[in-house]
């Protein structure tokens, strides 16, 4: 098995490339598709390109490489294409994987608009396609002066300096304790669970199982097998009622990327096993690449669509949306 690994600025390829090299996995670094069209691949062998959050031309790049090499069905792509193709598109998710989220509406008419105003209830989320674009519309008037904007002939300027225009996302805002998680999946087995506050200053790194994050765990790793998912970064969120008790969870985005220094933080790497029981596997998060590397060699990567562990038997009940 050979594993070629794409060459990114950020050294995710060149870490992976290392593990898989220690474990004598024959490796090789590319920059360009034409860097694999010319060297010999058996099926099996696997490509691995890393899509970074952070903005610029490199990720539009990388997104763009793993649609190229994904016409090379011989290959096995970490991470697969579907999960880099919804990467920081939020229209895109929603579209592909809406019953797993906040009841949440797509609107692309005036008319649509003005009819949700006046039945949807207050405060609640407007999120833009892509970036940090989020932003809590607590009244009418707010919500109003969004539709004025956005479906004016120039948009609406968002933070990230580009234009919202012709869309609307808005999604049920959550009442929770303030803070989201954060599920690094590696072949819907192996986890990092960061639990990070709302306005991302306080980090934790997850070393203990509880019944909450087993629970969190169990319904992430429904979500990565039911979207076949091989490589992914999965924000959660759990609701909670008016006695403070967790009362359903919630995917709010999904992406291939992870800040590395989170690994180096501190947790532990947590294991699904073959009998849907979660368990400590010992390993600190700082050695991820090399259970990736592991995972690699014994073809775990290659993801199939199974019966996902039972989410109702962690007490965590998944919605239809609900928005008008």
């Amino acid at each position: 098995m050979k594993i070629f690994c794409y060459d990114d600025q950020w050294e995710w390829g060149r870490k992976f490339a290392q593990s898989c090299a220690a474990i004598k996995l024959d490796t090789k670094l590319f920059r360009k598709l034409s860097d694999i069209n010319c060297e010999s691949y058996t099926p099996g062998d696997a490509a691995f390109v890393h899509v970074s959050n952070r903005p610029g031309g490199e990720r539009l790049y990388t997104k763009q490489l793993i649609t190229d090499l994904s016409g090379h069905d011989e290959l096995l792509l970490i991470p697969r294409a579907n999960g880099a193709a919804m990467f920081d598109d939020r229209v895109l998710q929603y579209k592909t994987f809406d019953t797993w989220m906040p009841e949440t509406c797509l609107i692309e008419r005036v008319g649509r608009a003005l009819d949700v105003i006046n039945k949807i209830k207050y405060p609640f989320v407007s999120k833009s396609r892509k970036g940090r674009n989020i932003r809590l519309i607590q009244t009418k008037r707010e919500a109003l002066r969004e539709v004025q904007q956005v479906f004016s002939p120039d948009g609406m300027l968002v933070d990230s300096g580009d234009r919202q225009k012709d869309y609307l996302l808005w999604q049920k805002y959550i009442v929770n304790e303030g803070y989201k998680w954060q599920v690094f999946f590696l072949a819907q087995k192996y986890v990092v669970v960061t639990k990070v506050s709302r306005d991302g200053k306080k980090i934790i790194q997850m070393d203990a199982l509880d019944n909450l994050l087993i629970s969190i765990l169990y319904f992430a790793a429904g979500f990565v097998s039911d979207m076949q998912l091989n490589w992914a970064a999965v924000d959660i969120m759990h609701e909670i009622d008016h006695e403070q008790q967790v009362r359903k969870c919630w995917i709010m985005g999904v992406s291939t990327d992870f800040p590395l220094e989170w690994f180096d933080r501190g947790g532990l790497i947590f294991r699904l096993g073959d009998k849907d029981a979660w368990y400590y596997t010992g390993i600190p998060a700082s050695r991820i690449f090399n259970v990736a590397a592991a995972a690699a060699l014994n073809g775990e990567f290659n993801v199939k669509s199974q019966k996902p562990p039972s989410v109702h038997d962690a007490g965590m009940v998944r919605m239809d949306p609900q928005m008008p």
